[in-house]
């Protein structure tokens, strides 16, 4: 299977074309799109080719999702959801490596990381670190 197939079979495309079936909205520095043919929210990011792609998907009736008041509620309480899945992935990884919460450090995404299929990538330099990919494009550094 190609990385292209991966991503398509596991992160399905979005397409947030003007006519599409999907409405793009940011939230709380995420990006999300709402499927008003499947009544979905889809948490979503794009990806090195500039193609959006679908994370995670909760459902959201059609109505709740057009008022705005309601709409920010329901992403605030889902946005509160994503981060803690994150802090317990952050908090799984300390204790597999034996590290404390202040050895582990997010770092921006930047072009000084070299991109792998691999889930841990030593570092280029030989003094320990060892990075873990984070959906969506979050990288974790661990020092040891």
């Amino acid at each position: 299977m190609t990385d292209l197939e991966f991503d398509d079979r596991y992160f399905p495309r979005v397409d947030l074309k003007k006519n599409s079936r999907y409405q793009y909205y940011k939230y709380q520095g995420k990006d999300f799109a709402y499927d008003f043919k499947d009544c979905l929210v889809l948490y979503i990011y794009k990806d090195e080719d500039g193609i959006w792609r679908e994370l995670d998907s909760v459902g959201l009736r059609k109505e709740n999702w057009k008022n705005k008041e309601i709409r920010d509620e329901y992403l605030a309480e889902y946005c509160f959801d994503i981060d803690e899945e994150c802090a317990y992935e952050m908090d799984s990884i300390a204790k597999e490596f034996g590290l404390t919460e202040d050895e582990l450090v997010l770092e921006p995404d930047d072009d000084t990381y070299e991109e792998t299929d691999d889930m841990l990538i030593p570092n280029d330099e030989d003094d320990g670190e060892i990075l873990v990919e984070m959906p969506p494009k979050k990288r974790v550094k661990i020092r040891k």
